[in-house]
C-alpha cells in the first residue's frame, strides 16, 4: 500500500494513515514469515536428501548436529544462498550419469559431489593448465594403468598436477549417480574428480609442486 492509497483510505473511512501504513507494515511482516517457514521447510526437504553422514565420515561436519546449524553448514560449504538451487541439472557442469532415470534425488547428489570435489581441488597446488604437456605425459600415464592403483595413483596425481590439472579421489556419495567429473575451475586450473563407485581408490594429500 502506498502512501497515496492511504491517504485515499484515511479520507474515505475516517481511520489515520498511519494506522493503514501500520497495517500494511503488519502485512508484509507476517506474509515474510510465511515465506520463510516455507523455504525453511522446502530446506529441511532438501537436505532429508542428501546424506550427511558422508561429510561426518570426511571430517567436514560435525556429528548430530541440529537441523538448523546442518543447514547452515551446507549453505557456506557448497556456496548456495539456499539449497533449492542443488535442484538445477548441470548447475556446476556438464556431467554423464550411470543412472538410467535420473531423478531430483541424483540431481541434488551430483551437484553437492562435484562442489564438494571442487572445494578440495582449489586446495591443491598446480602449475597453470599446459595441454602440451599434457598430451606428451599420456603415453606414460596409460603405462600406469598396468600398476596396482594404490602404487600409481600418487604419481598420477603428481604428473597431472604439473600440467594444471587438479585430481581429487572421494568415496561415492550415495545417489549421485555420477562415476566422475572434469571441470575447469579458472582459466589455468582443471579439476579431475573420480570416486571409488567401481574401484578401491588410495586416499592421497594434497602436495607442493610449484
Amino acid at each position: 500500500m502506498s502512501e497515496e492509497l492511504a491517504g485515499r483510505l484515511s479520507r474515505m473511512t475516517g481511520v489515520s494513515i498511519d494506522t493503514w501504513l501500520n497495517l500494511q507494515k503488519q502485512y508484509e511482516k507476517k506474509r515474510y514469515e510465511i515465506d520463510c517457514r516455507a523455504r525453511e521447510d522446502k530446506e529441511k526437504e532438501i537436505l532429508q536428501q542428501i546424506d550427511s553422514n558422508y561429510f561426518v565420515r570426511l571430517g567436514l561436519l560435525e556429528k548430530n548436529l541440529p537441523l538448523g546449524e546442518k543447514i547452515r553448514f551446507f549453505h557456506s560449504y557448497l556456496h548456495v544462498a539456499e539449497l533449492s538451487c542443488l535442484e538445477q541439472a548441470d548447475l556446476l557442469t556438464a556431467c554423464r550419469t550411470a543412472v538410467d532415470q535420473v531423478d531430483r534425488k541424483n540431481v541434488i547428489n551430483a551437484n553437492v559431489w562435484i562442489q564438494t570435489g571442487s572445494n578440495m581441488a582449489r586446495e591443491i597446488p598446480c602449475r597453470p593448465f599446459d595441454e602440451k604437456k599434457l598430451k606428451a605425459q599420456l603415453p606414460y600415464l596409460r603405462s600406469l594403468t598396468q600398476k596396482p592403483l594404490e602404487e600409481a595413483f600418487g604419481e598420477v596425481q603428481d604428473i597431472l598436477a604439473k600440467c594444471g590439472v587438479a585430481v581429487v579421489a572421494l568415496p561415492y556419495l550415495r545417489n549421485s549417480g555420477l562415476n566422475g567429473a572434469v571441470k575447469w575451475l579458472n582459466d589455468e586450473k582443471v579439476m579431475l574428480l573420480i570416486n571409488d563407485r567401481r574401484k578401491d581408490i588410495a586416499s592421497v594429500k594434497p602436495r607442493s609442486y610449484l
